[in-house]
């Protein structure tokens, strides 16, 4: 149980900031992106769909900061009381679903599709060097059954927080814990494996060419530096969220994973 109000002012505060910073940054590669590259319909489509996710979530968590800090003078501490029950009902007791409650799970959603459509996007980029005669179908196949088994666990964390009508994000159920942490896990375990086979898959086309050569060096660079990124967040994510129950430090964290995934989309 949440036991001040700081605990949950405090990282989704402090999570807007970062998620500010970082959701600029997305627009910033979409709008150097979308000018330069002649990727395939598809794959701009999908860009476009990321760029659209992105903003959405950036957009939902901003109505909750607003909803929750901003306070009407005129109606003075009647309101502030009548804020302070709605986070107390949405964070530490049982409630009735609000729109408070669904503007989270909505954000939670649009998170596991953020994070499973950047997977499979590394997904394909893994089967374009496979086709080239380097790498394994099976280890492909694993990839997109661990980023499916993620996706998966995000839906169950969304339809847990509709189902029982719980203050899941502090006084959680068990099935939110188990889907909250099988989505993080897998989704930890899918990046990792998508890096460690990219730069084995790249290190296989190696050749005699130097140039050739330093460009797939540059390339696995960037693949190491994304994967530890990604695979951080959700594993501090996924630890914050288990070792500190009493607090919501890991929500900092969740806001952001959002758009790191997009960031690295585009990147690649």
């Amino acid at each position: 149980m949440v036991e001040h109000e700081q605990t949950i002012f405090a990282p989704m505060f402090w999570g807007f900031v970062l998620s500010i910073f970082l959701g600029g940054m997305t627009v910033v590669q979409a709008h150097i992106y979308f000018p330069a590259k002649k990727d395939r319909s598809v794959i701009r489509w999908t860009a476009a769909l990321m760029l659209l996710f992105d903003i959405a979530s950036s957009a939902l968590i901003a109505y909750s900061i607003y909803y929750y800090l901003n306070l009407d003078r005129s109606s003075g501490s009647k309101l502030l009381r009548r804020k302070l029950a709605v986070l107390h009902s949405l964070f530490i007791q049982e409630s009735q679903p609000s729109s408070s409650s669904s503007q989270f799970s909505a954000e939670c959603l649009i998170s596991a599709l953020i994070t499973y459509i950047s997977q499979l996007y590394f997904v394909h980029q893994l089967v374009i060097v496979r086709r080239a005669g380097k790498g394994s179908w099976v280890i492909i196949s694993l990839i997109t059954i661990f980023a499916t088994l993620a996706v998966m666990g995000g839906i169950g964390c969304v339809s847990s927080m509709y189902v029982w009508n719980e203050a899941v994000l502090a006084h959680r159920n068990k099935a939110f814990t188990i889907f909250f942490a099988l989505a993080k896990g897998f989704s930890a375990i899918t990046d990792i494996l998508a890096t460690v086979a990219m730069c084995l898959f790249l290190t296989d086309q190696k050749g005699g060419i130097e140039r050739t050569n330093s460009l797939l060096s540059q390339v696995m660079l960037f693949v190491i530096q994304r994967g530890i990124l990604v695979t951080l967040i959700q594993v501090l994510v996924l630890v914050t969220f288990l070792a500190a129950p009493n607090n919501l430090a890991w929500l900092a964290l969740h806001m952001n994973v959002t758009r790191l995934y997009a960031n690295t989309f585009f990147a690649m």
